[in-house]
């Protein structure tokens, strides 16, 4: 079956962003679909958080929305995703959430790392949008510091036409309580990817008003990695394989909280071993190597020592 998503890179250049979502690429999306816009944090002269060893937040926030989104594409033909910016540059926060909204997307999740003044705060967790407080005094700082920094980039750009009526309703929009509930739907299913696989420590699902979040109105989350300032989580991080299991934990709770939305089962990740063959893989899974094969998009034949398969929870 070939593969229809495509891996939008919506910000190659922000002011042209929008144009770039009524291009003949999207025209050509194919339905059903579901259309995911993936925002790495930060970028440009804003670097976000930064470890001692000078890992940057916006390096880290970029190449793990780039394996998230690679994996989303190798995995389904029903999930169509773009990224808010693809490069490191800086992306105003009204664009990010425009671009989102001219895409259509049906999901909005944004990818950042971590900081704390307690050395021993360490893992991944999820946010999912607050407007009537934060879930603890450490969530509303955080929440606090990230909007800062949007807005001293909003401020930073020469001055533009005021928001439109576009805008005002997205900030109207996104306080349906039916929005909300579905973030957080959303929140838990990435949480619950990142337990199933055991590899990524995690701190849960909070809340926090996070602009960001505020901005869009389809279903958002907001990803926090990892801390850069804790010994443990900077040397997971600078590893290119903990930045792949990061990715494969939004991958896969994206994927299951569409497919649950629309009545369909939650899938997980099996990686395949020594001796593995689509025979025995389907038969620990209790499906038939035809229906594993048809989940993955393969013919059926031989799997390679390493390979991602979609298979039952």
């Amino acid at each position: 079956m070939r593969t229809l998503v495509a891996i939008l890179l919506l910000a190659l250049s922000w002011p042209t962003a929008g144009r770039a979502l009524e291009s003949d690429v999207a025209q050509k999306l194919e339905e059903p679909a579901w259309r995911v816009v993936i925002d790495p944090g930060h970028g440009g002269r804003d670097t976000g958080a930064e470890s001692e060893s000078g890992l940057a937040e916006k390096t880290l926030a970029l190449e793990v929305a780039r394996r998230a989104a690679s994996i989303l594409s190798s995995s389904t033909d029903r999930i169509q995703v773009a990224l808010t910016r693809g490069r490191d540059e800086a992306v105003p926060l009204r664009e990010r959430a425009l671009s989102a909204e001219r895409y259509g997307a049906d999901l909005f999740v944004s990818v950042h790392a971590n900081a704390s003044s307690d050395r021993g705060a360490h893992g991944a967790e999820v946010f999912f949008l607050a407007l009537d407080g934060a879930t603890d005094a450490e969530a509303g700082a955080l929440a606090a510091q990230e909007n800062a920094a949007l807005a001293a980039l909003e401020e930073s750009h020469e001055p533009h036409a005021a928001p439109s009526d576009e805008v005002a309703s997205i900030l109207v929009d996104v306080t349906r309580e039916e929005t909300i509930i579905r973030s957080s739907r959303l929140a838990e299913s990435v949480v619950a990817a990142y337990r199933a696989g055991r590899a990524v420590p995690d701190r849960g699902v909070k809340q926090a008003d996070f602009a960001v979040l505020r901005s869009v109105r389809m279903p958002s989350i907001l990803v926090e990695i990892g801390f850069v300032t804790n010994a443990g989580d900077a040397r997971r991080l600078a590893s290119a394989t903990y930045r792949q299991r990061i990715a494969e934990g939004i991958a896969l709770g994206v994927e299951n909280f569409l497919s649950t939305e629309a009545g369909g089962s939650p899938v997980a990740y099996y990686f395949v071993r020594d001796g593995d063959t689509m025979t025995t893989v389907a038969h620990r899974h209790r499906i038939t190597a035809q229906e594993l094969a048809s989940m993955n998009n393969l013919p059926i034949g031989r799997l390679e020592i390493g390979q991602r398969l979609r298979v039952p929870m």
